[in-house]
């Protein structure tokens, strides 16, 4: 009989565990362990609460508090802009000068802290718009990474070509995101109205004239500089294209050059006035008059800074000051640069100074290969009480 009991009868110690008792997390006693379908973060079991009738239901949890705003959220963006400098130095260059007339003053990788600055803006709204218009202002198209990480891409872009059979040195990675800048103006139209400045360099923009042109196509209505190829500044046929679109749809530029071969260009800038917010043009080796040139410089209200170089038929004339009643030829400048024109004499320099309007505005200048006498340049430095910068590169004479 007991050997009956004990095969069929119930154990008073065995424990069982229902469905309930496992959604509920209720313990079970075996080996100490919980059986439950969350561990010890399941839901709590209130079937006892209603089990009398007028028993009062479990007290509601606590609503978690709402985080207050932190302190960089109410910053203005004008502070913000001014931090997120420091992530992407580069954004900071207003210049009208290209990176192969000044030095490269931005330590550190460009397409790394553009990268840093576009992870700042997926970091709430505010600070989105804050950083995407320094991301669009200044765009500097670098061929390469100048840190460790082109190592790792050039791993990566050989690995892709064992798949795709492409050969890694012809994929031109400017071209390639010069395409995808272009792929994002024409999906955001308001993007292009932040640029102000795009930098390449020297062998992206002559290698890649067609893209430039769609670049400028989309357009860009606030461009202020853009390095463009040399045969732009020539008027070659193979940049017209180039060039009769930036006529039309980048009003805004503030600095222009024109060189050997493109006198009809720099003629018809007083007919057409394509670009009337110049600032800086220059010059080069050019077959025009004087009195040319002083037409253009009338049409140009903000002109500031001029540089010549080469002009075979100007002369100390262009530097006179203007007669009574008559405007001079060359008006009162920030900056102006004269290089290699045999026909402007010292006399005229001085003369050119010497006007009252000039000495209030003159703060750049630049003298190359002019006969100017050494011992005399206290007479510049007495009539130009705020210059601050000049430069004087004479011939040597002999003793």
């Amino acid at each position: 009989m007991k050997k009956f009991m004990k095969l069929f009868g119930k154990s008073k110690t065995k424990s069982t565990v229902t469905a309930d008792d496992q959604y509920f997390d209720k313990p079970a006693s075996k080996n100490g362990k919980k059986f439950g379908m969350y561990g010890n973060h399941s839901v709590p079991d209130f079937r006892q609460t209603y089990k009398h009738k007028f028993q009062d239901a479990p007290p509601m949890p606590d609503v978690p508090r709402r985080l207050k705003p932190s302190l960089a959220a109410k910053l203005p963006n004008e502070i913000l802009a001014k931090i997120f400098t420091f992530v992407a130095p580069h954004v900071a260059n207003e210049s009208l000068y290209s990176d192969e007339e000044i030095l490269h003053s931005v330590n550190g990788c460009v397409l790394c802290d553009t990268r840093d600055l576009a992870h700042i803006a997926l970091v709430c709204l505010k600070w989105s718009r804050v950083a995407q218009t320094l991301l669009y202002k200044n765009i500097q198209l670098e061929r390469v990474h100048y840190c460790g990480r082109e190592e790792q891409l050039d791993e990566l872009r050989k690995r892709r070509s064992r798949v795709i059979y492409t050969d890694p040195d012809t994929i031109d990675t400017a071209a390639e995101r010069m395409d995808l800048l272009i792929r994002t103006f024409g999906l955001n139209d308001d993007l292009a109205n932040y640029t102000f400045f795009i930098r390449l360099q020297y062998m992206t923009r002559e290698s890649c004239k067609n893209v430039l042109t769609s670049l400028v196509n989309v357009p860009l209505p606030n461009l202020r500089w853009m390095d463009l190829p040399d045969g732009f500044y020539k008027d070659d046929p193979a940049c017209q294209a180039l060039k009769a679109i930036m006529y039309q749809k980048c009003p805004d530029l503030r600095r222009m050059r024109w060189t050997e071969g493109s006198e009809n260009g720099f003629l018809g800038l007083s007919i057409d006035r394509p670009w009337s917010n110049l600032e800086f043009i220059e010059l080069w080796k050019l077959n025009v008059e004087e009195d040319q040139i002083a037409g253009v410089l009338a049409t140009l209200p903000k002109i500031a800074s001029v540089g010549i170089q080469e002009l075979p038929w100007v002369t100390s004339r262009f530097l006179s000051p203007g007669i009574a009643g008559k405007r001079p030829l060359l008006p009162p400048l920030k900056s102006l640069s004269i290089s290699k024109c045999e026909k402007i004499t010292y006399d005229s320099i001085i003369a050119y100074i010497s006007s009252p309007a000039v000495q209030q505005t003159l703060e750049h200048l630049t003298l190359k290969e002019i006969d100017f006498p050494p011992h005399l340049i206290y007479q510049i430095l007495q009539k130009l009480p705020y210059l601050k910068t000049l430069r004087i590169n004479a011939p040597r004479h002999p003793p």
